[in-house]
């Protein structure tokens, strides 16, 4: 349970650490937050800042033991028709993950790179100062498992929209898109990898950080 803790702060500790927020300059102390509804013309502004072809890291809390972050090379795509597509996810990212063996841990350690794809739901009311300040948000939405294989053994590998961590209270962790100046951040939920019929909980963040090219 105390590793379970630890875990869990850790990854709320990565929420702010991959966050673009701290690119924004903070508003005037006391100045009344206000939401602006969406409109078409502004979705579209909001699409064409998204949309484009992405290279940076998947970052990941590399073990149960290491409570450290490791990163891996990535590249993606949100597509005009506003879809999130991995072509190569690295699903190796989640072998430390998984409380088992190290003959499994091993075995996900060499899992071919797997093809993502999720909506991408764009936002219907934002903080007037974000929209402002070219800092757009939206959600991945995850669709059914995706197929896995690794090594000589097939299975499926299971995102969430959205996860529980419990550290000293219980906090609600939600797939997220951040946009700011040519940088996106992507923050992706896997719940669950299944091998052999047997299911192995991750429930953990994982974060795609790159430039637009």
């Amino acid at each position: 349970m105390k590793k379970t803790f630890k875990m869990a702060a850790f990854a709320l500790c990565g929420m702010a650490m991959m966050s673009l927020t701290a690119c924004l300059n903070g508003g005037d102390e006391g100045q009344e937050i206000r939401y602006k509804q969406i409109s078409n013309t502004e979705r579209a502004v909001i699409m064409n800042a998204v949309k484009g072809n992405y290279t940076g890291k998947l970052y990941f809390i590399k073990s149960h033991i290491e409570n450290k972050y490791d990163s891996i090379n990535v590249a993606w795509t949100i597509t005009a028709d506003t879809m999130l597509v991995i072509n190569r996810f690295p699903v190796k990212a989640v072998s430390g993950l998984v409380q088992a063996g190290t003959e499994l841990q091993n075995k996900i350690s060499k899992a071919d790179p797997a093809e993502v794809k999720m909506k991408v739901q764009l936002p219907s009311y934002l903080l007037e100062d974000y929209y402002t300040k070219g800092y757009y948000l939206a959600n991945p939405i995850a669709g059914e498992p995706i197929d896995v294989r690794c090594d000589d053994t097939n299975g499926k590998l299971t995102f969430a929209n959205h996860i529980e961590t419990r550290n000293f209270q219980t906090q609600r962790l939600s797939q997220l898109l951040e946009q700011n100046n040519g940088k996106q951040v992507v923050r992706l939920l896997i719940e669950r990898i299944t091998l052999d019929n047997q299911t192995y909980e991750i429930k953990m963040p994982f974060y795609l950080k790159g430039d637009k090219q």
